[in-house]
This record gives C-alpha cells, structure tokens and sequence, in this order.
C-alpha cells in the first residue's frame, strides 16, 4: 500500500490548537499559507530540474517536501531549490507590506519572519542546508555536519531563551518557544539522519552523469591517518585524491575516493 503523498505530523494539530484556544485564528492561517508557498516554491523549482515531490510532511517546524535524486542536480540547481522558498517569502512579504488590510499585513509579517528565520543555519531549516552545500564542497561533508550541529546548538539555546522572554513579556504568546523546543527534538536525531545522507550522496556520485567531469581535489595526510576518518573530507561534487606522506614526509601510497570507500565498507568499519 503507498504512503500518502500529504501527512500532517501530530506537532501540527497541537501547534493549530494552540493558536485556535488563544483565539489567534487569523494569525494561523496566515503563517500556514505562508509555510506552504514557501515550500511549494522548493518543490515547482525542483520540478523544473527534473525532481518529482514523493512525500510532503506537516509539522510544528513547517513543511518539508521529500524530493529523491536532488544530489544528482548540480550544486548551482540545488542552491536555487534551496533560495526558492526565502526568496518566496521575500517576494511575498515585498507585494503585501505595502496593501491595506489587518489580514495582509499579518501575511506580510510572517512572510518576512520566515523568510530570515529560514536561513538561520540550524537543521533542517534552508539556511544549514545552504551552508552544508557550500561548506561541504570545500572542506567535506562530515566536517561541515559537524560544525552545523555546534553551531545549530548554540543558536538553539539562545532560541530557547528568546522564547522564554517572549513567553514571560507578552504572555500568552509561546510560539518562539515552541519552535525552539521542537527543532531541539530535531537536533537530537541528527547525527544518524545526516550520516546516512552522507554515505547516500557519496555513493551516488558514480551514477550522476554530470555535464562535465567532477573537479578532483587534493588531500595531504599523514601515513598514520585512519581511513575511516578520511570520509569526513569528501565533498558533494567532486572526488578526493589523499596522498599519504610518512614522518620524513616523503610521499607514499596515495588513495583515491573510491578506493577508500571501497576499504571501509570491505572492512565493515
């Protein structure tokens, strides 16, 4: 039996529930119309590239479009599906901040908050992706995840206490801190998640066809570095070479990405 294409998460029916008891029904409509163009942009510009949507999933955080085959793009199609649903919003907050109505302006504003707070580098919103795009492609992957997931805690915290504030001034009003605590849930299962991206977008890099040959880049290592580590080095679109030097640094044995990925899965490590 296939899944259906549109779920909504158990955090969305809580979310609406709470902006319903606090009677801020016009508000909800309007962040909800907001969410939806914005993730509706991600998934036309995908569409264009040749990536059909397979799942579309609702939740506290917002929307997220599951969208296969978006690593055998190019990284500049996967930057601009990435800077569709921002720049949406931006449009969107552009056109209606400046139309009467309490309604539109309420539209506006949470075009425009979202459209910034989308790009803060904090899994999964757009701006961690935009970073692990670009970061990735020059230091790896791996050490890029790495990094977005301290800096993503940073901001969290920081979040979480923004939220606390607002809760306290302008009670009622909790929404940053619901936001906060559910992407803190989020955080939690990020290493598996982005792992198993990694590996994936590794793997398929033989399969992409891309237009022209991908760029290779160098890697120095000493003869001790274990291989395994030397994962967390590769890049999105392009192949590791790792020449290994010994104490002397003299050059040894030098590696290719492949080579080093076909070890570490023979050795099960």
């Amino acid at each position: 039996m296939n899944k259906p294409l549109l779920t909504f998460g158990a955090s969305f029916w809580l979310a609406a529930g709470l902006f319903f008891a606090l009677g801020h029904w016009g508000a909800f409509v309007a962040l909800f119309a907001a969410l939806t163009l914005h993730e509706a942009a991600h998934i036309v510009t995908a569409r264009i590239f040749g990536c059909p949507l397979r799942a579309w999933h609702i939740s506290a955080l917002g929307e997220a479009a599951a969208i296969p085959r978006l690593t055998q793009l190019s990284a500049a199609k996967r930057y601009t599906v990435l800077l569709a649903g921002p720049a949406c919003n931006a449009l969107l907050w552009a056109i209606f901040s400046h139309l009467p109505g309490s309604f539109l302006d309420t539209f506006a504003f949470y075009n425009g908050v979202l459209c910034l707070f989308n790009l803060l580098p904090i899994f999964p919103l757009d701006g961690a992706r935009l970073a692990q795009l670009w970061a990735g492609n020059r230091w790896g992957i791996g050490r890029t995840n790495r990094a977005l997931r301290g800096t993503g805690r940073t901001l969290l915290c920081g979040l979480l206490l923004l939220g606390l504030t607002q809760a306290v001034l302008f009670a009622p009003n909790v929404s940053l801190l619901f936001v906060a605590f559910f992407l803190w849930r989020h955080h939690h299962h990020l290493p598996a998640q982005l792992a198993a991206e990694q590996f994936a977008a590794l793997l398929d890099k033989p399969y992409r066809l891309p237009a022209k040959p991908m760029p290779i880049r160098w890697l120095a290592a000493q003869d001790a570095t274990p291989l395994p580590q030397l994962i967390n080095y590769m890049g999105w679109d392009g192949y590791l070479h790792v020449q290994f030097y010994d104490k002397k640094n003299t050059p040894g044995k030098a590696f290719t990405e492949g080579e080093i990925l076909n070890w570490v899965f023979e050795n099960s490590v």
